[in-house]
């Protein structure tokens, strides 16, 4: 191994370059023209791959890699930009015996300045993704070269997003208006992305190849210098970029970059006792415990470090725990998500090796809550249907069935739950009350509202304080059971379960929708938006809402348009899924004036890139089985009295 030193008498820099081929891949030079400390850099003669890494203190040994580079017979110049602030530096290039691996990147899924989920592996029609970490000041002081790479490169098919892990949404939403920012800029509120990419610079990008979802470059966006000839720059990541659209191998694929460290929580060594089980306990264990609902059960260490990358993929996306509504608008009493935080505590806790630690196992000795049937205890009173067959194959159609109340005078109810008997073929259930022919074709099949439902997803809990719902006496149920095959004949024989109010509430609360029926969704596109609006011409108050779509559905919201003009967004589901559809419950219920509307909005997924799209060759329209598709948006409320 040969060591070269070559002093440099304005600046005393000193280059002290590691070789390892025959032929002198790098030389060190002061080039006169910028007044800068540089490097030629060539592979003649050893082509390959390097890693070129900088310290100032050779005793310390605290080696910086600076860049990673791909050399051929080709020769680059590379300055160092911070030279001007070095009294002495040394450098060492070290050719790397096999090429770095692009290994594909996470999923991820984030709420970008506009309201806008945006999921990293539904950008499948993007050539390249572009990620650009940053915070307002940092994008603003950047963002004349972003905007021209943006320009320059989306119609290749390029992908710009904009990841921001420091400020607030508002405070980001109004930066790109003030500022004109035309990128979508998405909120790391947990910081877990950033961790997860890798993020050590307080301005960093990445240029991901779309078709393996793999990393070609990571670093600096640029670097600049400003000397007595002009200003001196390299533009990794456009030069990155050229290359890839080139076909070629980018020269430089990883440069470090010149900004301050990024300034992500340090949580220092997370033990699993202490830091991470608790967590778990607070939030998980409830559905993934034995004989409950999640896919495995969180019983201790071992179950969690051996499911450690579906964990973390899971808290990326936010598909667990599964709570879709936005955190931006007013707050519900029932939200079962995680804090940022712990998002963020999670992630790096599994990033550093899942490690057990020396602390007790809680999760193994604290007993998880025991599975209950109904979810709120044994009802007071409760309802069969007709034990229903359901073929092994083919479609089946929605049935009706009728089934008289045994109550003959009123009941007031502080909860219902319609409980399904086979899990595996009820695709949903609703009930329908009513003492008239008149009140049920009022329903619209559902359309209108519900009694009860049962939907994948929604837990069943207690009508909102001071209020219940009437069931009135001599009334009948409509049973809308919605059975979908597995494969295997078998049988379903769901129950619905009453729970008595020991008095008559204050408000009588009944389910409301707003629906829209007429739209199309063509074949692999994402539909432009749908909206649905409902007009209440009494003063209501409104407790709760439920979007319903089927597997093409991407989000919903809620908005209150006051006859005074004002609006105000009630709940907006940006993320929504249809295999858990939560109900959403105010943390303060809304009181709307006479006259108010609520205007419901949303948009459909039908692209290849939607993982449960059932066909995105097809174009959708509503329609009752699960392959079509609905615009339903509930609302739990009750007249003011």
């Amino acid at each position: 191994m040969k060591l070269l030193h070559r002093c440099m008498i304005q600046l005393i820099v000193t280059l002290a370059i590691t070789v390892t081929a025959a032929a002198q891949p790098i030389r060190g030079i002061w080039d006169p023209t910028c007044g800068l400390p540089a490097l030629d850099l060539t592979g003649k003669g050893s082509p390959g791959d390097y890693r070129l890494s900088g310290v100032d203190d050779l005793q310390a040994g605290n080696w910086e890699s600076l860049l990673d580079l791909t050399l051929s017979g080709d020769s680059t110049r590379w300055h160092d930009m911070s030279g001007h602030a070095k009294g002495r530096r040394f450098y060492r290039l070290e050719k790397l015996k096999i090429h770095p691996p692009r290994i594909p990147v996470e999923n991820f899924r984030l709420i970008d300045h506009s309201q806008v989920a945006r999921e990293l592996h539904r950008e499948g029609d993007a050539s390249v993704v572009v990620l650009v970490f940053g915070d307002n000041s940092e994008v603003q002081a950047h963002w004349p070269a972003i905007k021209s790479l943006a320009e320059k490169h989306q119609p290749n098919g390029t992908v710009f997003w904009i990841i921001n892990p420091r400020d607030t949404r508002d405070q980001i939403a109004d930066f790109a208006r003030t500022q004109s920012i035309t990128l979508p800029i998405l909120h790391d509120r947990s910081q877990a992305v950033s961790r997860a990419f890798g993020c050590t610079h307080a301005f960093e990008v990445i240029a991901l190849d779309n078709s393996d979802l793999s990393a070609f470059y990571q670093g600096a966006l640029e670097h600049s210098c400003e000397t007595l000839a002009g200003t001196v720059r390299r533009t990794y990541l456009a030069d990155a970029l050229d290359s890839f659209f080139a076909g070629k191998t980018p020269l430089i694929s990883r440069a470090v970059p010149a900004e301050s460290p990024m300034p992500l929580r340090n949580w220092g060594t997370l033990d699993y006792s202490r830091d991470i089980a608790p967590v778990l306990i607070d939030k998980c264990v409830r559905c993934h415990s034995p004989g409950n609902i999640g896919s495995y059960a969180m019983t201790n260490h071992e179950a969690i470090a051996s499911r450690s990358s579906k964990i973390r993929r899971d808290l990326l996306t936010g598909d667990m725990p599964p709570w879709h509504a936005d955190p931006r608008y007013p707050a519900l009493a029932n939200d079962f998500s995680l804090a940022p935080s712990d998002v963020d505590k999670l992630v790096a806790w599994l990033d550093a090796g899942a490690l057990r630690g020396n602390g007790p196992d809680i999760l193994a000795t604290t007993p998880p809550p025991a599975p209950n049937d109904w979810g709120l205890g044994t009802p007071d009173y409760i309802i069969d249907i007709d034990e229903q067959s359901v073929p092994a194959t083919g479609t089946v159609d929605y049935r009706y069935l009728l089934v008289a109340s045994p109550f003959t005078t009123n009941v007031w109810l502080r909860a219902v739950v319609l409980k399904p008997g086979n899990q595996t073929v009820v695709h949903h259930g609703l009930v329908f009350a009513g003492s008239s022919i008149q009140e049920f074709k009022d329903i619209v099949g559902g359309l209108n509202g519900y009694f009860a439902a049962y939907v994948p997803g929604m837990d069943p809990v207690e009508f909102p304080a001071s209020t219940g719902k009437l069931l009135k006496g001599n009334s009948y149920f409509v049973f809308q059971m919605h059975y979908t095959v597995n494969g295997t004949e078998t049988t379903d024989r769901s129950q619905l379960g009453l729970y008595f109010s020991h008095k008559a509430p204050t408000q009588e609360l009944k389910t409301k929708a707003g629906y829209n029926s007429n739209f199309v969704i063509n074949a692999n596109s994402r539909a432009g938006r749908v909206v649905a609006t409902t007009t209440f011409s009494k003063a209501t108050w409104v407790y709760e809402v439920a979007p319903h779509m089927h597997y093409r559905g991407q989000d919903m919201q809620f908005e209150a348009q006051f006859p005074n003009g004002k609006r105000e967004i009630l709940v907006s589901v940006p993320a929504y899924r249809f295999d858990w559809q939560a109900l959403y419950r105010l943390a303060t219920p809304q009181l709307l004036p006479a006259g108010t509307i609520v205007r419901i909005t949303g948009g459909f997924d039908n692209t290849q890139w939607n993982p449960k799209n059932p066909d995105p060759k097809a174009t959708v329209k509503f329609g009752e089985q699960s392959w079509e598709e609905m615009f339903i948006g509930y609302m739990n409320v009750a007249e003011d009295r």
